[in-house]
Formats: structure tokens, sequence, C-alpha cells
């Protein structure tokens, strides 16, 4: 597909089927998320994935407390991306103090750029950002400094891709965009 039409037809996939997927994909994924930008070229982030079946249901249980079984829906991956960042150069920690978190930035296209490459590839995707990142820094026994950025459970959609989009899932509505551009100062109408 050309990128305009995977950007198009990208959806959140939260029903796989009981597909594999083959290590050359996965590695097709991951070379995306590796080709990414970072402030500095500093490439601080780490990918831990997940095939084993009892691993992965027990990512999906690493909830906060107070929601159980939320992403009860995630045991059903064929694969879970541990997206993890740290901090490297100078700039990243001088950053963090004074502007952002550049490193979680970096983080976000790396995994933008991974679901994006498996939307081409017919798999699905999906950003959790709900889990405990306690939970899942000791389940995979994290050494310190690293921070779980976002988990990105993948596999074939369930029900079967169509012109509405990956998975069938239909597009959700999106802002116009004179809704969120402005020209030079915020509001003008040019």
């Amino acid at each position: 597909m050309e990128l305009k039409e995977v950007i198009k037809y990208r959806r959140s996939i939260r029903k796989f089927s009981d597909r594999k997927i083959d290590r050359a994909d996965l590695l097709v994924i991951l070379e995306a998320a590796r080709l990414a930008p970072s402030a500095q070229n500093s490439q601080p982030w780490h990918f831990i994935v997940v095939q084993d079946e009892k691993m992965i249901r027990e990512i999906a249980n690493c909830v906060p407390v107070g929601f159980v079984r939320i992403n009860s829906w995630m045991e059903k991956a064929a694969a879970i991306i541990v997206c993890c960042s740290k901090p490297k150069v100078f700039a990243h920690r001088l950053a963090k103090i004074f502007v952002r978190d550049l490193h979680l930035i970096d983080l976000a296209i790396t995994i933008e750029n991974m679901v994006l490459m498996a939307t081409d590839l017919g798999i699905g995707s999906c950003w959790v950002g709900w889990f405990s990142e306690k939970k899942v820094k000791k389940l995979l026994r994290l050494p310190g400094g690293y921070d779980v950025g976002m988990l990105l459970p993948l596999g074939y959609p369930e029900n079967e891709s169509n012109e509405m989009g990956l998975g069938g899932v239909p597009p959700r509505a999106r802002k116009h965009l004179e809704k969120i551009v402005s020209y030079e100062i915020f509001g003008n109408k040019k």
C-alpha cells in the first residue's frame, strides 16, 4: 500500500485471530522502529518482544488497581512488544528538567512506525497505555533506568479486513482540518 493508504487503513485492533506472526514479519516491524528519528540520534529505546502465551496473559493482567480485566482482550495477541525508553544522553536529561521528556517522544515515533508497518503487513495493533508500569517492570525484571512507555499487542485481526479498514473496523470520526489548524496566528482564518 502507499503510505497515505496505510494511514487511512490503520485501526486499533482488539480482536485477534489465532494465527501466529512470522518471525520475518516481526523483524520488519522492529526494523521500522529502529529507523525512527530521535533527539541527537540517541535512540533511547529498547523493545521486548513477548510471544509466550503465558507471559502474554500475565502482561495483560498487569493493570492498575481497580481495573481488573480491562486488558483481557490482549490475551489473544500473537505478540506484545513492550516499548521501553531510557534517557541516555545529557540532552535528554536536561530536556526532562527544563522542557519535556524527549525520550518518550522519541519512543512514540518508533511505536507509530511499527503500527504503520504492521498495518501494511495486514497485522493489527493497538497502543496500550492502561497498565501498571511497576507490575510490568517486575514481571520482565527490567533493570533500573528504563521506562515502560507503551505496550503494543500485535496479531492478525479476527475479522476480515475490507475497504472500511484493517479488521473490517470502520473509521472513527475525525475533526476537520479547519478545526485543528491555524496559520501564523492562532484562530486566524486565512
